[in-house]
């Protein structure tokens, strides 16, 4: 009986571990929301890794999981208060919400391999360098550069 007793507790002991570590938010992490380029929605904890690594690590605390996702892979990142476009593969903060929306480029994906499929393509990326701003005009999906970065 208290072999009985001690496995059960260990059980019961080992699944209130397991639901806690599903529930912490890991370091580094902020809460986000993206928006795929399928149009769907998740809600969970980002890190930015924009400027390094032209990405961000997305985690998702019903699964559990941590995905890396790049610029290729959304239409838009918010962490926090802050919103982030996804165009030609590089993220651009919104600095505005009004018309003309003006972007900062927070990203240079230029040279990065993407994968096709099984074909790996060089990418170009965007105009300009981190931290240079555009106007943007959604209708035509063009980027009007409006101040550019020294150097």
């Amino acid at each position: 009986m208290k072999k009985l007793t001690l496995l059960l507790n260990i059980a019961l002991l080992t699944i209130g571990l397991q639901a806690a570590a599903q529930t912490e938010i890991p370091k580094g992490f902020e809460k986000a929301s993206i928006v795929l380029t399928d149009g769907s929605t998740l809600e969970g904890y980002a890190k930015d890794q924009m400027r390094k690594q032209a990405s961000i690590q997305f985690y998702n605390p019903t699964t559990g999981k941590k995905t890396s996702y790049d610029a290729n892979n959304l239409n838009s990142i918010s962490i926090n208060e802050n919103k982030w476009i996804c165009l030609q593969g590089d993220f651009f903060k919104q600095l505005n919400n009004s018309n003309p929306i003006l972007l900062q480029k927070c990203s240079d994906v230029a040279g990065k391999p993407v994968y096709n499929g099984i074909e790996t393509v060089i990418s170009t990326g965007s105009q300009g360098k981190i931290d240079d701003q555009f106007q943007y005009n959604s209708n035509t999906n063009q980027l009007i550069p409006v101040s550019n970065k020294k150097g």
